[in-house]
């Protein structure tokens, strides 16, 4: 491990914060909308990822992506006890599950917030077009 202010650290820091903010911009912008039926491509994509991670860990003896050994909160280490196969396994699809599903529904949180967000702005636009509405009909009469 590095410490916080190693250039390691903060290549991955920045590597990271990147991803995170180019998702978000594409999903302000509009450019695509999560679904539930895309999980498998992403699935696909991240297990193909996390299978090279392996082979390099493999060749090189390190950790990439936690794959080739447990990290240390349960139940990492006790799977990697009963079997470093079965770790494997579970730590790919525990990444691929559990990023996909805290990504689309925060998504979805996001989007509700919007969307009322909206509705109240739309629905005091409409009052204030009805309020002036009624007080020019009143200044009329």
């Amino acid at each position: 491990t590095y410490p916080v202010f190693h250039f390691i650290a903060m290549h991955s820091f920045t590597f990271h914060g990147f991803m995170i903010y180019s998702g978000i911009l594409i999903l302000i912008k509009g450019l695509y909308t999560p679904k539930l039926k895309d999980m498998w491509k992403y699935f696909v994509f991240v297990t193909v990822i996390c299978l090279i991670a392996l082979g390099a860990n493999l060749i090189s003896g390190k950790n990439f992506m936690f794959v080739s050994e447990p990290v240390e909160f349960w139940p990492c280490p006790q799977i990697y006890a009963i079997s470093p196969v079965l770790y494997t396994i579970s730590f790919i699809i525990g990444q691929n599950l559990g990023c996909y599903f805290i990504a689309f529904g925060l998504y979805k949180l996001i989007s509700l917030i919007v969307t009322k967000s909206k509705q109240s702005k739309q629905e005091k636009t409409a009052k204030s077009t009805q309020n002036l509405d009624e007080d020019e009909q009143a200044k009329q009469n």
